[in-house]
């Protein structure tokens, strides 16, 4: 399902969508791709009994696979609407999140930078199906919200990878989202707005004062970098 075809669908519950955020892979994560290709074939041509037709062959799947990879990780956004947000992934199969203003624990939405230290800070796995860390995303918005089956629509699950995730201090589940190129600040004013517009006034209040929060990398800051993390033991 197309993202516009997402919004028109859930548009009684979301409302308009006020901003389209897209978190998209630089030319690194590229490069990257390219790099695991060429050493495939490297090591391919060091078999000696494999014809240049089968060598052919395999790099073509591996060009294949790996272009397959690159165009389901295109599909990232965060889109910021009258009532709610749609997170995540919009890619072939793969249905967004949404995430009513309701559903989000007013005081826990913050912008955030640094996030390539996001594992050191917390001591957790990077990325999970509501934790969407890539390797490209630098900075993003942190909340504490509902479970991730929860905010999917249209009977899809989130997958094995969400059961990795990260309960809050009152038991909810942490959310984290890249905002491409436009800084977390912005994004959450635009929220702040919205839910303001809408009546969540508290959830409102609170974003729009929340300051941004730059990763430190050392667990013993996460509670106070990320709030309602829990403290490490």
């Amino acid at each position: 399902m197309t993202l516009h075809r997402f919004l028109e669908r859930h548009r009684d519950e979301l409302g308009a969508p006020v901003q389209i955020h897209h978190n998209r892979f630089g030319p690194g994560t590229v490069l990257v791709g390219v790099g695991i290709w060429l050493l495939c074939g490297a090591f391919l041509l060091l078999a000696p009994d494999l014809p240049v037709g089968g060598l052919v062959a395999v790099l073509s799947i591996l060009a294949l696979a790996v272009a397959a990879v690159l165009v389901l990780m295109l599909g990232e956004v965060v889109v910021v609407c009258e009532r709610g947000l749609v997170l995540g992934p919009t890619g072939l199969f793969r249905r967004p999140f949404l995430v009513r203003y309701d559903q989000i624990t007013p005081g826990s939405l913050v912008p955030v930078h640094r996030a390539r230290r996001y594992t050191s800070t917390t001591g957790r796995k990077n990325r999970t199906a509501i934790v969407r860390n890539f390797e490209w995303v630098s900075r993003g918005i942190h909340f504490v919200g509902p479970a991730a089956g929860d905010a999917l629509r249209g009977g899809g699950r989130p997958g094995i990878i969400a059961t990795n995730h990260q309960r809050s201090v009152d038991g909810r589940w942490i959310w984290f989202l890249g905002t491409g190129s436009t800084a977390p600040e912005t994004v959450t004013a635009q929220i702040a707005q919205a839910s303001g517009r809408a009546g969540f006034s508290e959830l409102a209040r609170a974003t729009a004062t929340a300051p941004p929060r730059a990763l430190s990398g050392r667990r013993a800051d996460v509670a106070r970098l990320l709030p309602g993390y829990p403290a490490p033991r």
